[in-house]
């Protein structure tokens, strides 16, 4: 819940300080055009490396004993919703346009928080100098939020510890044994991606 908590002042100061501070509206232009190409070509490959792992692999298929059923549940039932969603492509871009970004903030809907931020970033890089106080605020923000980011990660040691060793508690090292294939997978994935792509 802490880490959950400043996902969202971190992400939207990071965001508009970032875009901001590109300066007037061509080098913004030229820059994010790269950014946006850039992104999206290493998260193409980065889902093409984990569904061709995950097709090859079968990760997860050895603990079905250890899935909650209630949580199993929620799953099923959020893929079949998003399943219906499917059919309606226009809707599902157009939830993507915050109608009110404080309300999206209140309900830490990300997308649409992320559009807004870009586009108020973009904003503030095109006004010029007058955005100064705007922006040093935002950084204010951003640097606040990396320094209680700082004091989760100390937090977040130990509670990993009590969560693996819970879970080894009660299922035994059995847990190990059942989750190498899901580990592997993950581990090369992420040298795939890091060292190749």
């Amino acid at each position: 819940r802490l880490i959950q908590m400043v996902v969202i002042p971190l992400v939207v100061s990071a965001i508009i300080v970032g875009i901001s501070s590109l300066g007037d509206s061509k080098q913004l232009s030229k820059i994010g055009l790269k950014m946006v190409g850039y992104y999206t070509l290493i998260t193409l490959i980065a889902v093409i490396i984990g569904a061709s792992l995950a097709l090859v692999l079968h990760p997860g298929s050895n603990i079905q004993d250890l899935i909650n059923s209630q949580n199993a549940a929620q799953v099923r039932d959020q893929v079949v919703a998003m399943q219906h969603n499917k059919s309606n492509i226009a809707d599902l871009y157009l939830n993507m346009v915050p109608k009110n970004p404080i309300e999206s903030l209140a309900k830490g809907e990300l997308i649409p928080i992320i559009l807004f931020a870009i586009i108020f970033g973009c904003a503030l890089a095109v006004i010029g100098d007058i955005n100064r106080p705007v922006v040093a605020f935002f950084e204010s923000i951003f640097a606040a939020t990396m320094k209680v980011t700082d004091w989760i990660m100390v937090l977040a040691t130990p509670g990993i510890l009590a969560l693996t060793a819970s879970a080894v508690a009660n299922s035994g090292l059995k847990i190990f044994e059942n989750m190498s294939i899901y580990m592997l997978t993950l581990v090369i994935g992420l040298i795939i991606q890091l060292f190749i792509t």
